[in-house]
């Protein structure tokens, strides 16, 4: 391909030459989806002000092609020719949430960092394990609002210390942008703190927390992603006729989320798979996976496809379209919770059975406390009637208003001029640099 052949050339030319202290902005590109995240903000950054760095550790770069095209302007690296080269960008903004190898790490740098991680592996294992198996870690978080038991960190590869944050690697001031409010009780965490210097928030919720759990700096921005339509480039993002939706029927939009804690990772979806299912008689029900669920299993959501489910999976979608065109949103934990919330839309939640206590004071089962959530009975796993009451317009207008109380809770002080807000901070915080 040309433009990136082109683009190689441009980038093996400049980046061996250039002085350690990049004084650009610089925003990691995790993966594919975080386009979605950053367009309408890259868009009102000066290509002069600003570089964008793909995390090839995670995805080809042959996966960004489209991408390079649609910002043929902007200038492109990658991210392990940053931490080979021992680069760093003036102002570093990323979301925070991915780890790189540490094989392109100076070893200098990895010497403390390695022996805290294991040092923090080792109790883990031993004093950790035991507050689990006597079920204090539970009694003592309630206390201390964290897990001690510290079994996140009871994996094999934090003893081999093979992974590493990249943030402090590469950026001199950090910036931490909002993935969602899918938050903990305690954020921003301890690993956050240390890796960022500013916070950029969504609203008065996250607001709330940065300022009980830290002496940080802050700045709210709205929802990025979803605040586009206000901007003059853009488009129109209803719902795509590609769907072939029955135009004479109301759309749900499913988004169940990435649950980790899960022994099979989709068990949320085939747990409720066949009480779904029922109510496309009423109902275009659009499902759309968790990208890296539809990544790691494949085959079974196009089995789903073949049913009156319709199924995308197309993971740089602007997820605002989806939102926008949907009458009804069901989720179950995570950001998709606040986002169809930030969207306007009625949102109903779907509990999903041993979901970790540790966990219970993050924000997506707080909502639970304001927005209706639903449970299958034993009766009901032979049924399929658990979510018959989404058929009641009575029902429905219930569910709307709880929707718009949820709504208020956790995005009444929301910025609304967010994005320009944030494109000016970056450039002033550049030039102070």
């Amino acid at each position: 391909m040309f433009f990136w052949k082109l683009f190689r050339r441009k980038l093996g030319s400049n980046i061996g030459s250039m002085s350690n202290i990049i004084p650009t902005v610089g925003i990691i590109i995790d993966e594919t989806r975080q386009y979605d995240y950053y367009r309408s903000l890259i868009r009102l950054l000066s290509p002069d002000d600003v570089i964008l760095i793909v995390n090839d550790y995670h995805e080809t770069t042959e996966s960004h092609n489209v991408f390079f095209e649609e910002f043929g302007e902007y200038t492109f690296y990658m991210l392990s020719k940053v931490v080979k080269n021992r680069l760093k960008f003036s102002v570093l903004l990323s979301t925070g949430n991915f780890l790189i190898p540490t094989s392109d790490v100076v070893i200098t740098k990895l010497f403390f960092h390695c022996f805290v991680q294991r040092l923090v592996y080792l109790y883990s294992v031993t004093i950790g394990l035991f507050f689990e198996k006597s079920h204090l870690a539970d009694f003592l978080s309630k206390i201390v609002g964290r897990d001690l038991s510290a079994k996140g960190h009871r994996k094999l590869d934090k003893l081999l210390c093979n992974k590493i944050y990249p943030e402090r690697l590469v950026g001199q001031y950090n910036i931490l942008y909002p993935r969602g409010l899918d938050l903990p009780k305690a954020f921003p965490t301890r690993s956050t703190r240390k890796r960022f210097d500013f916070i950029f928030t969504i609203g008065g919720y996250d607001s709330y927390s940065v300022e009980k759990n830290s002496d940080f700096g802050f700045m709210k921005i709205g929802y990025p992603r979803y605040d586009k339509k206000d901007l003059p480039h853009s488009e129109n993002r209803s719902l795509h006729d590609g769907f072939n939706v029955d135009k004479s029927k109301k759309t749900i939009l499913w988004m169940p989320s990435r649950l980790d804690w899960l022994s099979d990772p989709d068990a949320n979806v085939k747990l409720w798979l066949r009480h779904i299912e029922v109510l496309s008689d009423t109902y275009n029900i659009i499902l759309r996976p968790h990208p890296h669920r539809f990544r790691d299993n494949p085959a079974y959501y196009k089995m789903i496809s073949q049913s009156p489910i319709i199924v995308d999976t197309v993971t740089s979608r602007e997820l605002l379209g989806l939102y926008s065109s949907a009458d009804l949103v069901i989720c179950d934990y995570g950001g998709s919770i606040f986002s169809a919330l930030y969207c306007n839309k009625t949102v109903v939640l779907l509990n999903i059975p041993g979901y970790p206590p540790l966990l219970n004071n993050n924000s997506d089962v707080f909502a639970r406390n304001i927005l209706p959530n639903f449970d299958i009975t034993v009766e009901e796993t032979e049924d399929n009637s658990s979510l018959m009451p989404l058929t009641s317009n009575i029902e429905l207008s219930d569910y709307k208003k709880a929707s718009l109380k949820a709504r208020k809770y956790f995005f009444s002080t929301t910025s609304n001029s967010g994005l320009l807000d944030a494109s000016k901070f970056l450039v002033e915080t550049l030039k102070r640099q």
